[in-house]
Formats: C-alpha cells, structure tokens, sequence
C-alpha cells in the first residue's frame, strides 16, 4: 500500500524539524553541559502482533520498519542516549518463561545504530504480553541524571497478571523528569482508553501514523521546546528554509559461495518500507553497486530471482555498506500432518533435505504472503525431524515454509513449502445464570476447543475481550468450573475468548446485583471480648465483618471474620473481638474489594472487668480448678505465674480463656506463692490477679 506523498512530505518535514530543534540552529552537536536525555523504547514482540493494521502491514512489520527508519535518522547528539527493550520475542507464549521474557536488547547509551538495527531487525513476534514487568525493569535501565522518557509501543495489554498502575508509578518516582508514553498499534478502543489512564497514549492504526508518534514522543523529551523556559517563543520551522540533508551514500557486494557476482549477471533495487514509490536501482561500479538514497528504512531485491533482504537501515551518518549472499538454498521437503487444522492449536510438520545449519525454522504463512512474514514459527534443527507448530488464530489458506540461513552473511530464506493448509477459526457455547450476587460464585458452563489461553469469564457488557474482571482458563477436560462474579453491581457478559487471538467466540449477558445482607448481634458486650454476630445473605468474596467506630472509613477495620461464599451447613454466626476500650461503635458488613459497607448495627461497649475464683491453697503437682468471668477475647488468658513478677512475665501454667466454659485448671511443680491472673487481649493487659500458695 502507497502511502500519500503529501502525507510522507509532511511526516519528513516534521522529523527534519524535529532534529534541527534537537540540534539548535548552528546544526552542531549540544554543548557537553547541556542536560542528558535518556530514552528508552519498549517494543511489544507478542504473538498478537501478526495481526494487521488497517494499511494492510502486520503491526510487528509496521513496528520494525517505523524504528528502523527512526534509528537510522536520529542525528548523533552528546547529551542522548537511546536504547531498546523487547519483551515476547524469545519465548513462545505457550512455553514456561513467558512472562518472563522481557530482555533489554540495546542498554541506554549514545546512539549505537548498528546494535539498535540488528536488535530490531532479529525480533520475532512469538510471546506474551508482560508489560508490568518490563516497565519495572526499565526503572533499572537508566544510568544518569537528567531527562528520562518510556515510550512503549503495544498491541495489547499486560497478560501476564502483572499490576501496569503500579509499575508505571514506580518509573514515576524516580523524578519528575520522568515521562512515560503508550503508543497503542492497533488497540481496542477500550484497552487504548485505559492505558490512557495511567499515561498519555496515541493509538495508530498505519505505518504512517506510528511513524508521526514516535516523532511526536521523544521531541516532547529530547525537543528544544521541552528545554525551553516557559518565557522562550516557539518558532515554527519554514519547510522552504530548511536545508535539504545531504543523502548517505551506500555500496553493496553480492555473493554466492563466498564468491562476488557482479552486473550484468545482476542487478540491485532498494524500495523504501515507508515511503513507497519506485524502486531505486544501484549503479554498478566494479564489483560493488552503489548509489544515494534517504535515511530510513529499506528492503532490497537483487535480480534475476528476486532474493529479497529486508529491515535494512540506510543511516543519517556512518558507514552504509552491505553484503547480500545469494547462495542457492537446500531443497527441503515439507510435509504438515493434516491438511485442516483449528486456528490456534497446534500442527506437527516434518522436514527432510536440510543442511543443518545454525538458523533453520519452520513457518506458517498466509499463501502468497511475502517470504519474509512469519506470523508463526518453531525451531527445526538438523538434517530431518518433525516439529510442533502453534498456529495462527486466523482462518484462511497457509503454507508451511522451511527457512534458513545459507550462509553467516545470507538472510534466512525459503527452502521449501507444503501444500496449502486450511485453519479453521473455533466455535463456542457457555452458559450462565440470568443473574448473579457480587463477589459470589457462579457455575459456568462451556463447549469450545479448550485451547491454550482460552478462558470463560466475565466483561462488561459490549465490552471486548480486554475488559475482563474475573475468569477461568478452560484448557484441559473439564468443560465447567465456579467463577466469582465481579465485585460491583451491574450489566456483564459471560464469555468465551482467547488471550492470543484477542477473539471472543460466545457471549451471554448476565445481571450482577448487590445482595441483600443482614446482621443481628447483642446491643452491648463488653470492651475486648468476643461478640456473637449472626448474618443472612450469600456471602461473598472477602467479605468480613468487623467492629468500628461509628465515623470510620470505609476501609477501617479492627479485629474481623471473613465469611466468604455460604455453603449448606456452615454456621452464620461468627465471633468477632471487639475493640479494648469502651463505647459507642458499630458492627459492620464489609466488601473488601469495593470497600461497600452492605450492613451495619450499633453496639456499646462496657468496660472491660474480670473475676477470679480458685482456692487459697493447693498441692505441688495437683491440678486445681479456677472458676472466672471476663471478657474472654481471642487472646484472652488465665495464667499462673510467682509473685511479684512482672505483668508480662512468663506464666507457669495458663489456658485461653476463650476456649474455656468459664472454668479451667492450673498446677506447679514447686512449691512456693503464686499469683492467678486474667490477661485480656494481644498485648496481655492485666485485669484481675489473685495470691495462692502451693505446698
């Protein structure tokens, strides 16, 4: 697809801009005191990330592309660092260690443009999606003061169970010079807008578009206008007066067999990834062929054969020089095990007639998509052998390619292909309720293809797979489980989906209500002892009951009894110690997820006091009965210790007085004065003491 040139003139005019503003008028270099800038870009190497934008690009192309010619015009600068972190590109999200897989590929350093290029151009979109930790190891990557700024380039959302708001504070907290961007490719409207919550964000659709964002981010860091005092005009460039930039001059060698091959035998073309237009034809010199073009990003084709070489960076400044090895690739025979697969399962293909080199992988692409796509792949190793290929979510018609590297300066090419293979998109049913409480369980019942990542759960109604609350995965046999409605009242949905595909198959609407909630508990207790509280409702997920102060907070609580979902025969009352001090509080219903007080009782309560009934004497080693009255809190105690000791002296003997019916038995092994004591509560607060000797 064609890009309009008013549209690439416009783009170009904003980068240049951009740069000269980096630069500041003289064009040279900032002066060694000015500020550093650091900036790390964050790429999102997913497997969803081979789905396409709406120009027709796989958006991990799209992604390349737009940083590879964003590596290859930023002008050198002594007070910039730049560096990359890719997450999902070495480990498949069905394999263990994908939430782990977030791995800072170029460190944040003045502009090493080979080692960016390379990092860009060899990531394979493969893994999952584990945002919150990779912004949590990006608070690691800075190294200097000054200016820092995140730009993280996504498809989707954290997958992985990882808390992005949390994260996204934690970079925050290293200054306030930190800046932290979101530039969505492709997302969800409502993925975009909740990102759009935590930091600002641009959502693009095009190639074109992600080019004008990541321009547009890093001038709001690294622009003189972010440096500027607020006093300072700002000046809008004239495209007229701007200098046009010499173009890099570049020169390539062809090989085949180590050996070069030279004009007329073939020639070299370069197209531009982002600008379209004409293919450029190199000039033969030698055995070279050389030319100039603009910085950016490039694919080039050697002809006769049209052996293409892909995610080339014609730079701003440095060295453009390229080999291209045309040496002839192995004949490999192909041969998948079914000829019909479901999208997003996975197909076992066998292979014979490799060399056996050191990159060799299997790939599923659309038929007729270009060699290079490779929106699914799996090592395959030796001379022969069969691998496990996890397929794309999309139906259509594919082929099963065999790339490999020839040679150590070839790019991988294709040295065979399968006949077509049909993937088939998955069909599912769930059922659930009408209706349901907050928080309480839900069975949830479904027939599907139990695939990796597929999941029931719940959304907001109308809402896209993303705007899940609660859910189950459902690989495996079982085709039910229990589910905890959402936590808030209102309209949801039931669905099937999968992670990977970002698809949902089945939708059931279902109504969440606030249940109605009782409590029923004495009108007076005493101060630290337990009180009986007895309650009537569902029940639900970390829902409590505690005993507060009448103007606490929502969220405040003491000592408190989760009651959880109500199942046939558990008990509804429970036993919850009240405060230490005396009077005026209520017992409260609590939902810990919504902090919703659902029902609540006031209660006063009386001082705490303490009797104790034993006998004057007793026998070394005999037990002897100790009658009381008190509080009998959790923590309460009746213990024996010598007299005179301390309050919070070790006892002797002791027993809990909450588990005893107002009487227990205490011995000692010497004889000697003792003292019988009622400690009430955690911190063992005296109330009562009585002498007895033991002889």
């Amino acid at each position: 697809m064609r890009i309009p040139t008013r549209l690439i003139s416009a783009l170009r005019f904003v980068c240049w801009a951009a740069f000269l503003a980096v630069l500041g008028p003289t064009g040279v270099p900032a002066a060694p005191e000015t500020p550093v800038t650091e900036i790390e870009l964050i790429l999102d190497a997913s497997g969803s990330m081979w789905n396409k934008l709406e120009d027709g690009r796989f958006r991990i192309d799209a992604a390349k592309q737009v940083l590879t010619e964003f590596i290859s015009e930023t002008p050198a600068r002594s007070d910039l660092r730049i560096g990359l972190r890719i997450y999902g590109a070495k480990v498949h999200y069905s394999k263990p260690g994908a939430c782990e897989d977030s791995e800072l590929v170029a460190p944040i350093a003045p502009l090493d443009r080979p080692r960016l290029l390379a990092a860009v151009r060899d990531a394979r979109a493969i893994g999952a999606t584990p945002l919150a930790r990779s912004l949590d190891l990006a608070a690691q990557d800075f190294r200097e003061a000054g200016r820092k700024q995140v730009i993280i380039c996504t498809d989707g959302e954290e997958s992985c169970g990882g808390d992005v708001t949390a994260a996204i504070a934690r970079l925050k907290a290293l200054g306030s010079d930190v800046d932290v961007r979101f530039i969505g490719i492709g997302l969800p409207a409502a993925a975009a807008a909740r990102l759009g919550k935590l930091a600002p964000i641009e959502n693009v659709n095009s190639a074109s578009r992600l080019a004008e964002a990541i321009a547009a981010a890093t001038r709001a860091t690294a622009g003189a206008d972010a440096r500027a005092p607020s006093s300072s005009p700002k000046v809008t460039p004239n495209p007229a007066q701007l200098p046009a930039p010499a173009l890099p001059k570049l020169s390539v060698r062809v090989i085949r067999e180590r050996q070069p091959v030279v004009a007329p035998e073939v020639g070299v073309t370069f197209r531009s990834d982002l600008r379209g237009g004409d293919p450029i034809t190199l000039t033969s010199t030698g055995d070279e062929f050389t030319g100039s073009l603009r910085p950016g990003s490039y694919t080039a084709t050697v002809t006769p054969g049209g052996r293409e070489f892909r995610g080339l960076g014609v730079v701003v400044d440095g060295q453009n020089r390229f080999t291209f090895d045309i040496t002839e690739a192995p004949k490999v025979k192909v041969t998948p095990e079914k000829s019909t697969v479901l999208g997003g399962t996975s197909l076992r293909v066998a292979y014979a007639g490799a060399k056996g080199t050191a990159f060799q992988y299997l790939v599923a692409a659309p038929v007729g998509s270009p060699d290079a796509e490779e929106p699914a792949y799996v090592d395959a190793p030796g001379l022969e052998g069969s691998a496990e290929l996890v397929l794309p979510d999309t139906a259509g018609d594919y082929e099963i390619r065999f790339t490999a590297r020839v040679s150590e300066s070839a790019g991988s090419v294709i040295c065979g292909r399968s006949t077509p293979v049909r993937i088939t998109t998955a069909a599912a049913t769930v059922e659930a309720p009408a209706q349901a409480f907050t928080g309480a369980p839900v069975l949830l019942k479904w027939e599907g293809p139990n695939r990796h990542q597929d999941w029931v759960g719940f959304i907001k109604r109308g809402g896209t797979y993303t705007d899940y609350f609660t859910y189950v995965y459902t690989e495996g046999e079982a085709h039910e489980a229990t589910v905890e409605a959402p936590a808030l009242a209102g309209e949801y949905e039931v669905v099937y989906a999968n992670d990977n595909a970002g698809k949902i198959l089945a939708r059931r609407p279902i109504t969440v209500t606030q249940p109605v909630v009782t409590i029923s508990a004495p009108a007076s207790a005493m101060a630290s002892g337990q009180v009986p509280i007895a309650w009537t409702g569902p029940g639900g997920r970390q829902h409590y009951l505690t005993i507060v102060k009448p103007d606490a907070g929502p969220k405040e609580f003491n000592d408190y009894v989760y009651v959880d979902y109500f199942k046939e025969g558990d008990p509804r009352t429970v036993k919850v110690d009240a405060p230490d001090v005396p009077g005026e509080f209520e017992i409260r219903y609590v939902s810990e997820e919504t902090g919703l007080i659902l029902a609540r009782q006031p209660i006063r309560l009386t001082p705490t006091v303490a009797t104790l009934d034993a006998p004057a004497t007793a026998k070394v080693s005999e037990s002897f009965a100790v009658k009381f009255s008190g509080p009998r809190g959790k923590k309460d105690q009746v213990q024996l210790c010598p007299a005179g000791s301390a309050a919070d002296a070790s006892p002797i003997n002791s027993f809990d007085a909450a588990d005893a019916e107002n009487e227990g038995s205490l011995s000692a092994e010497t004889p000697g004065r003792y003292e019988i004591r009622y400690l009430a509560g955690e911190k063992g607060r005296l109330l009562v003491r009585r002498p007895i000797e033991i002889k």
